[in-house]
């Protein structure tokens, strides 16, 4: 029999996050909560495409203000990332979000 809790853990974490751990550039780094995500998109190139991943970072404004460019971001399974861009739009309210493109570090 399966648990009516069963799969609640990842709706938890696609809802509200997990601990990422930030590295700035310069300071000390910190924690924060935030939604990591990798989407895959097709990239043309000359040769008709490739397939890629796009990595986001959700994160809240409050929490974002911290964020800079070029911060590293490391997520719960050790991966590291660098904060690419601001992704445009979203609310502005005090409470909203934030959506942080990354570009992972080993590439």
């Amino acid at each position: 029999m399966v648990s009516p809790l069963a799969g609640i853990s990842g709706v938890v974490k696609a809802t509200f996050g997990e601990t990422v751990t930030i590295r700035p550039r310069e300071g000390v780094e910190f924690n924060v909560a935030g939604v990591y995500r990798e989407v895959p998109v097709e990239i043309l190139d000359d040769m008709g495409g490739m397939a890629s991943e796009q990595c986001t970072l959700r994160v809240s404004r409050p929490d974002a203000s911290l964020i800079t460019g070029k911060d590293t971001v490391v997520i719960a399974d050790g991966r590291a990332f660098q904060v690419q861009r601001r992704a445009p739009g979203g609310s502005n309210a005090p409470d909203g979000f934030v959506t942080l493109h990354l570009v992972n570090q080993t590439t």
